[in-house]
């Protein structure tokens, strides 16, 4: 399994919740491995996600062994980000885009013929992300994106068909998130065609078409309502924290207007931003400050 930067990230958080799940059950030292090998992930990869683990969360042990030998026991400090961070992990950029992945295989290596109920999927091996269990709004999403994207054709939870896109998504091996984008799709903007409007016409005498284009500020409106939640964790002074809650109701009102304005979301989200770069350094921190970049460039490009 190759690993890009935001899955490493991701699964030093999944492993910083695996070690605070068994400190629960009153385990100390844990072997590292255990959950590597159980995840398909490579010892050299082991060592750097580990490493990437603040000390202050997990304190190490390497005994004459060398990795195979290789313990990590969660720290007071660990398990206080660990309970913070579960939330915002469930809800990870990264979970989404598996999920689109998973169910996407999954729907073309069962697929017959027939229409496929795809409840089915939800308690299969592929329906697990780093061992955390896809629920019913994971598929429900996944469904929805996928049709709208042109790679499965749906009714309800029943899939119809896996289209010529999808297929070709599947056996290229490529991610559908990168497939989405090469093929120059996406959902940064969505096309409405209505009439009459004010936009520019196409057409010729008689087949006159009006369009506007509206961007799709969905994934703002989520940034926002996450770091609404987790602004209570950040430890920032009192001030600065109902500061930073004043701007994501501004930023989450702007996206969610019917035509939102790129030039203030941008000024909206940049002040954000740079409220939760005051905050002190954290996991929950570090992961809204890159969910941020992955919104802000999902929505308008850049």
């Amino acid at each position: 399994m190759k690993l890009d930067a935001e899955t490493k990230t991701f699964i030093g958080q999944r492993f910083l919740l695996w070690l605070c799940d068994l400190k629960a059950d009153g385990a100390d030292w844990v072997p590292v491995r255990l959950f590597f090998q159980a995840h398909g992930i490579r010892e050299k990869d082991m060592w750097k996600i580990t490493q990437a683990v603040a000390d202050k969360l997990v304190e190490h042990h390497v005994g004459a062994g060398g990795y195979g030998s290789y313990q990590v026991r969660l720290t007071d400090c660990g398990v206080k980000e660990a309970k913070g961070l579960r939330r915002a992990v469930l809800s990870s950029p990264v979970r989404t885009k598996y999920t689109w992945d998973a169910l996407l295989k999954w729907t073309f290596k069962s697929r017959s013929g027939i229409p496929l109920d795809a409840n089915a999927f939800l308690g299969t091996q592929e329906s697990c992300c780093f061992g955390e269990p896809m629920d019913r709004n994971d598929l429900d999403e996944a469904l929805v994106y996928l049709r709208d994207e042109g790679l499965i054709e749906t009714d309800g939870h029943v899939v119809l068909r896996i289209t010529r896109d999808g297929f070709n998504c599947v056996m290229g091996d490529v991610k559908v998130s990168d497939y989405v984008n090469r093929r120059g799709g996406g959902h940064m903007y969505s096309t409405n065609f209505h009439g009459p409007v004010q936009g520019a016409q196409v057409g010729g005498e008689g087949n006159t078409q009006n369009n506007a284009f509206t961007l799709d500020a969905s994934e703002l409106r989520k940034f926002a309502a996450q770091v609404r939640e987790l602004a209570p964790q950040l430890n920032l002074d009192e001030t600065v924290e109902a500061e930073l809650v004043d701007e994501v109701d501004e930023l989450e009102e702007a996206a969610s207007e019917a035509s939102p304005e790129a030039g203030k979301l941008r000024r909206l989200f940049n002040r954000v931003m740079q409220l939760l770069g005051s905050a002190p350094d954290s996991v929950i921190a570090q992961l809204l400050l890159t969910g941020g970049q992955q919104a802000i460039t999902g929505v308008l490009g850049r």
